[in-house]
Parts: structure tokens; sequence; C-alpha cells
């Protein structure tokens, strides 16, 4: 929301407040995301870091926003990220065990602590075994698509084909973009009736200034390897848990975290000394062997 808000203010005289609540941790690698932070000031946006939007001021149409700090920034389009939290209030009295935060704990077949109840999606805690890790909770929807996946393996009993890789992406200020929504009319030619109606839908962008990849999990993760330059948006971020890479943050044209994704799925491990000999970032040939 913050970025696509900012991209849309871009080239125009206008500069926007992104106001991150203070008790917020930054999402991400906090140098990756200042780098990114930087290149939204370049652009006329003002980034604000633990700054709290008190109240909104304006009759019928708004003109400002209050900070808890006094200080009034003017405003003609205030959008609001308030954020999510797990609606499970409801569960608390129930035999689903709750984690501290409040999302709904489950087992590596997704199963909860009351008998035939699964939970999957952005309100579970769940294990993430190609890593270790016993619980863990990722909200975004392509976690929550896998888990779906798995989730109907575990139900008729046969083992998963593959196991969860989190891989996350993003482009930053794209200059246009094309979508095309249709429908298909396959029944028509042997004239039954549509079970269903298929809406095809696609989309593109073109000319998008940076991205960021990445792919695994850095939880626990003491040490890291950058290959480039962050400021110049061109880098191979290696994030490392006894000398092995546990995750990938990269930008730029070599597709590293995308490499990283098939790697883990494998379980190919690369080490400290793969990863320092690797200078080229491109990982093809171990995938070739």
């Amino acid at each position: 929301m913050v970025k696509s808000t900012a991209e849309k203010l871009e080239g125009t005289d206008a500069v926007t407040g992104v106001v991150l609540t203070s008790g917020e941790k930054l999402p991400a690698d906090v140098v990756v995301v200042g780098i990114v932070f930087k290149r939204f000031e370049q652009k006329g946006v003002r980034v604000m870091v633990k700054s709290t939007a008190e109240k909104l001021e304006g009759t019928d149409t708004v003109t400002g926003v209050v900070l808890t700090s006094g200080e009034k920034l003017p405003a003609d389009v205030v959008v609001v990220g308030i954020g999510i939290v797990p609606p499970t209030e409801w569960l608390k009295k129930t035999r689903i065990e709750l984690d501290e935060r409040g999302f709904i704990v489950v087992d590596d077949h997704f199963r909860t602590t009351a008998d035939f109840v699964y939970a999957i999606g952005d309100a579970v805690s769940a294990p993430l075994p190609l890593w270790d890790i016993d619980n863990i909770n990722i909200q975004h929807f392509q976690v929550a698509q896998t888990h779906g996946q798995l989730l109907a393996y575990s139900i008729i009993g046969r083992p998963y084909p593959t196991q969860l890789i989190p891989f996350f992406w993003t482009v930053f200020f794209f200059e246009f973009g094309i979508r095309y929504a249709g429908q298909l009319l396959a029944y028509s030619i042997i004239g039954r009736p549509y079970p269903t109606q298929l809406i095809p839908f696609f989309w593109t962008v073109f000319f998008f200034e940076f991205g960021i990849r990445y792919a695994g999990c850095a939880e626990g993760a003491s040490n890291v390897i950058l290959h480039g330059s962050l400021a110049d948006i061109n880098f191979a971020k290696y994030y490392l848990k006894d000398d092995v890479v546990v995750a990938v943050a990269n930008a730029g044209p070599t597709p590293t975290a995308i490499q990283f994704l098939e790697i883990f799925k494998r379980k190919i491990k690369v080490t400290r000394e793969d990863v320092e000999k690797n200078t080229s970032d491109d990982w093809m040939a171990l995938l070739n062997e």
C-alpha cells in the first residue's frame, strides 16, 4: 500500500509522509529497507519512521494529519494501512491452542490441537521443516496457497510432493502496465450449459526502476555476506546460519533468489565458502550438476 501510493505521487508536486507506527518492527532486512526508503525520498516521498498519527483534520474532506509529536502534515488524500491481527479471540476457550500473539498453532500436517480440525494461512503458526523451525507465522499469499496444497495431501494421507519455500518479490516505480480479463466459452462447442464462468486474467508491468526478490527464511541467521551494491540496487545478500545459506535477497539482472528457490527445494547445502567463491551470484552450474 505504501509503495503503490508513493509511486502514484511520483512526478507530481505532492509530497507524502509515510507514517510507520512507532512500535512496529520494520519489514524485512533493515539495511535493504533503508536503501528503498532513500530511493523513495529521491522521488519526493518523505518517509517518516517511528512516527504515529494521532488524528485527521478537516471538515467533510481531509486536510491534514496530526502526529503524536505535534507536527501537522497537510494532505489531500490519506491512505490508512491499519494492519491485521488474527481474529482468534473466540478460540481462546476451545481446545485449539494459540501462541502468545494469538496465532493458531498447527503441526507439520496443519492439524490443530483439536481433533479433526485443520488450519492454514495468515492466522496460523506452522513449522518450516526445511529450516528446522518449529513454528513461524508468515503472512503472504504464496505461503497461504502452498499451505492449501499441502493440506490436501495431509487430509488424504499422502506424502508431500514438495515443501514450502517462502518467496517474496516486489517492483518499484514502474512506468506502465497492461491488464486483461475475459471469458472462455468452451462448452458452447458441444452445446452444454456452462458449469462455471472462467475468467482468464493476465498482467504485466514495463520499465520498472528496480525490484527486490527474497527466498528462504532468515529466522536465526547470524551472519550475512553481501555481493554487489545496495546503493545501486544491484546486489545479492546471503543470510547464513551455522555457515549455511538459509535465505537470499537480491536485486538486479541475476535471478539469484529465484535460483535459490530450487536450491532449497532440492535441499542442496550452500556454504559460506561456496558463496565467497561465487562472485557472479549465478548458481545455474550448481543446479545443472
